[in-house]
């Protein structure tokens, strides 16, 4: 009894550091086009970066 829920804590644990680890990336990924468009043109980026 015992066992199962610390085998069920464990499992909850694991699947919110995937489900946090999932948000990082969506945002790094995010943040790095950002960055690739403001450098390749310059003039827009100072028009989109409000």
């Amino acid at each position: 009894m015992i066992l199962s829920h610390l085998r069920f804590l464990v499992s909850n644990n694991i699947k919110r550091l995937l489900y946090q680890a999932n948000n990082i990336s969506i945002i790094l990924r995010q943040t790095c086009t950002r960055l690739i468009i403001n450098v390749f043109s310059p003039n827009i980026s100072n028009y989109t970066l409000i």
